[in-house]
C-alpha cells in the first residue's frame, strides 16, 4: 500500500555498523533503501553526505564535525516511525567486525524512549544481541535476516502506520 502523499509515508531509519572493513555494511543500506522505496517507504540512512573513505579504525570517515553528525541522526530518529537495527556484526566475509555499535546501541535506546518500534536483525549464534536484557528488551521483533525484516516493515508497520494515518 504505497501512500498517496509523499509526507504520508512511513519513514525507516536505517540503523547499524558502519564500516569499510566488509562491503555488506555498506551494501546492506542500499539494498533496503531500494526496497522500501520501491514500496512508497521513505528510508532515512545516517549514511547520507558521508564519503565511503576508510579510517584507522574501519569506520567512515567525513568532514562533517561529531557534533553535527550526532544531531542529525537524532533528527533523522525522531523523524522516523520504525527503526530498523541491523545488529549483525559479519557480514560477507563471515569474519566479526571488532568496531562496536555504539551508536546504533544509542539510537535504539532513543526509538525506545519515543516510544517507536525498533526492528532488529540479529543473527542466531550472537550470544550478546539475543541475550542482554538492554538488546532483547529495545528490539520490537527481531529476525535472523534483512529480507525478513524489510518484509515485515512493509506487510505489517506500514500498514499499521498507513491505518493509523486514516487511509
Amino acid at each position: 500500500m504505497k501512500p498517496e502523499n509523499k509526507k504520508d509515508a512511513l519513514r525507516v531509519y536505517l540503523a547499524g555498523t558502519i564500516t569499510t572493513d566488509d562491503d555488506y555494511f555498506q551494501e546492506w543500506r542500499v539494498k533496503a533503501s531500494l526496497y522500501l522505496r520501491e514500496r512508497g517507504i521513505i528510508p532515512l540512512s545516517p549514511m547520507a553526505k558521508k564519503e565511503i573513505d576508510k579510517s584507522k579504525d574501519g569506520g567512515i570517515t567525513s568532514n562533517i564535525p561529531n557534533r553535527a553528525i550526532f544531531q542529525r541522526d537524532v533528527a533523522m530518529v525522531r523523524s522516523s516511525h520504525v527503526i530498523l537495527a541491523n545488529l549483525k556484526v559479519k557480514g560477507y566475509s563471515e569474519v566479526p567486525v571488532k568496531k562496536p555499535i555504539v551508536g546504533t546501541y544509542c539510537e535504539m535506546m532513543l526509538a525506545n524512549e519515543l516510544g517507536k518500534p525498533v526492528v532488529s536483525v540479529i543473527e542466531d549464534d550472537h550470544y550478546l544481541h539475543n541475550n542482554h536484557p538492554f538488546v532483547v528488551e529495545m528490539t520490537t521483533i527481531k529476525f535472523n535476516n534483512l529480507e525478513d525484516a524489510l518484509d515485515n516493515i512493509y506487510t505489517y508497520w506500514n500498514w499499521h502506520h498507513q491505518a493509523r494515518s486514516g487511509e
